[in-house]
């Protein structure tokens, strides 16, 4: 889903099983934002903390402004390598 998902305690989130969090180690929140490109999901941004972090609405808009940004540069790369397949088209024909 094109949804971001923040899991502040994985401790005690019931969508994590024993096993996953014992393979998670150390790490006690997750954050995973999707990067969005022409309503496809192109990339998965994922943070990583050692403690408990809380969502809070100051760093959930930080993380959409990122990944925003990131579809952006998703978006001319893809440009860039569509203008250079054409150009090289172009030459090929000639």
């Amino acid at each position: 889903s094109a949804q971001s998902l923040w899991i502040g305690n994985i401790g005690v989130d019931p969508r994590l099983s024993d096993t996953r969090r014992t393979a998670l180690g150390a790490i006690r929140s997750i954050c995973a934002a999707p990067v969005v490109l022409e309503g496809r999901v192109v990339a998965v941004l994922e943070l990583f903390a050692g403690t408990a972090v809380a969502p809070d609405p100051v760093r959930e808009r930080l993380i959409a402004v990122t990944v925003g940004q990131l579809g952006h540069v998703f978006e001319r790369e893809r440009a860039t390598l569509t203008s250079a397949a054409a150009r090289d088209a172009d030459e090929s024909a000639r």
